[in-house]
């Protein structure tokens, strides 16, 4: 691994440790904020619950409030009677008919009803409007009795005369009516206000909801992830001889026949298995002691990792007894490459080594028999050999 990449791994160690402590802050915050959300959603819904309830009396009153100013309206069109003089008998005849015995208890009804919506009045600011309108009506009784002899409508003083009052009224009436109106308004307002925050409120908690789920499944694909890194950091711990570094057997085992089915998916039959040990390990052990032997063991192992190709598989079966899947060599490369390492001129430890073909033994069991005895064969020779099995001479070693 070169600068960069040792460089860019760091950066991204640091990156996912980074994460790792700022995600239960994060988890925290939303939480806090979910839940303060929550809250707010349930206080702002028990508020609109008393809302409604008022807004529903409030509805009611002002229904009852246009109903009364409608009927001041309907009630004032008799008012029309008395903008032009007619004989009073006549005149008697037309209010009669529209329910009033005469021009006096007209203006008391109208006065009644404008009573009526006053009473309702609350802070809407409604006795401007009233009293204007009872301003009114005393002009139009006063002019009316004034007039009610005079044989001729005199127009020359048209705001002061019975036609213009009553004018007077009914647009000040008419005011009165779209004030009413725009108040339901102002009601309408406020309801679809209380809606509109509600279903803010509503979707905000949504978005914070599915934000938190989001953390929480970030936070368990995150911790799957680092159990799963701690399981294979684990597992490859358990593979490992913790003195060397390099494979176990049961390591070796399990990768090795990993790596045979893979190459037999692809037809690649070129597989070699290398028994290694070190010569003279007893003697240098008992002479130096076992941590010199072990710091030896050490030696060796890291001259092996340095010195053969990434995709041997190297172990340590037990002892000073070392074992090598070599994929995509024959047993004659796989012995170059052993001799090459043995004699190496800055190498102080020396090893003898069996070699056999997997493809030629049909198993790794087998070729790890021929391998071991064509090992013990080196060492008979002489040591500080390298060997290669077959076989034929294929027998249980004691």
């Amino acid at each position: 691994m070169n600068v960069a990449d040792e460089w860019k791994t760091d950066l991204k160690d640091q990156y996912g440790r980074g994460l790792n402590r700022l995600l239960p802050f994060l988890l925290k915050a939303f939480s806090f904020v979910w839940l303060s959300l929550c809250i707010l959603l349930a206080g702002s819904a028990i508020y609109n619950l008393f809302q409604v309830q008022s807004l529903r009396t409030e509805t009611a009153h002002r229904r009852e409030l246009e109903g009364q100013i409608e009927s001041l309206i309907l009630k004032s069109t008799a008012l029309r009677h008395l903008d032009h003089l007619t004989q009073k008998p006549s005149l008697q005849a037309r209010l009669h008919r529209a329910g009033y015995s005469d021009a006096s208890d007209l203006v008391t009804q109208l006065q009644i009803q404008v009573q009526a919506i006053n009473n309702m009045d609350k802070d809407y600011g409604l006795t401007d409007w009233t009293g204007q309108l009872d301003s009114i009506l005393l002009k139009i009784q006063k002019t009316h009795n004034q007039n009610i002899t005079t044989p001729v409508l005199h127009v020359d003083d048209y705001s002061n005369s019975i036609t213009g009052l009553i004018d007077e009224w009914f647009a000040t009436s008419e005011g009165l009516s779209r004030f009413g109106k725009y108040l339901s308004s102002i009601q309408d307002d406020r309801s679809g206000e209380l809606q509109r925050n509600n279903v803010l409120l509503a979707v905000a908690v949504l978005g914070f909801s599915l934000a938190l789920v989001g953390l929480n499944l970030w936070k368990q694909a995150r911790e799957s992830e680092r159990h799963a890194l701690e399981m294979n950091s684990l597992h490859d711990e358990i593979r490992k001889d913790p003195l060397t570094g390099v494979l176990n057997r049961r390591g070796w085992v399990d990768l090795t026949a990993r790596q045979i089915r893979h190459m037999n998916k692809f037809g690649r039959t070129a597989v070699s298995v290398a028994i290694l040990d070190i010569d003279h390990f007893k003697q240098f052990n008992d002479t130096h002691g076992h941590d010199a032997g072990d710091r030896r063991l050490i030696e060796f192992g890291h001259m092996l990792k340095l010195n053969f190709r990434p995709c041997d598989l190297i172990s340590r079966i037990g002892g000073e007894e070392f074992a090598i899947l070599l994929p995509n060599c024959t047993v004659e490369d796989s012995k170059r490459i052993i001799d090459r390492i043995r004699e190496l001129p800055d190498s102080k430890i020396k090893f003898s080594a069996g070699i056999a073909s997997l493809e030629e033994c049909h198993g790794l069991e087998n070729a790890m028999l021929v391998a071991d005895e064509a090992m013990y064969q080196a060492k008979n020779s002489g040591r500080n050999q390298c060997c290669i099995g077959h076989p034929q001479s294929l027998h249980q070693v004691g």
